[in-house]
């Protein structure tokens, strides 16, 4: 993900990285990265800003968030499969993802719906 990211950031920003990569642990998953730098086993984890504000790594310590303009969107999409045992019941989940009380709590994680511009 660093090196994707990088491609976005100033030269200034790539110096620093130049700094720090050899530090870098790369983890398998968002949650085992969260994982690290809660548990002391990594002083700086790049996360997801929903998962920053999730109440478990909120009191965790303190986050800055990196200006979206630094990374591509990462987007994010539902679909219900036309197999499913439940068929019913995924789309009524899909439609529960739509209901305005929904949006405004995923936005309070930084979630947009489709769309909505970046900051």
């Amino acid at each position: 993900m660093a090196t994707v990211m990088l491609m976005h950031w100033p030269e200034v920003t790539r110096e620093i990285y130049d700094q720090v990569r050899r530090k870098l642990v790369p983890g398998e998953s968002i949650s085992q990265a969260a994982q690290f730098a809660q548990s002391g086993g990594a002083e700086v984890g790049l996360l997801a800003l929903s998962l920053a504000l999730s109440p478990t790594m909120k009191t965790s310590g303190t986050y800055v968030e990196i200006h979206d303009s630094y990374y591509p969107a990462i987007e994010q999409a539902g679909v219900v499969l036309a197999r499913s045992r439940q068929l019913e019941r995924a789309q009524q989940f899909l439609d529960l993802l739509k209901q305005p009380a929904v949006i405004e709590m995923l936005a309070s994680y930084d979630f947009q719906p489709p769309g909505a511009s970046r900051r």
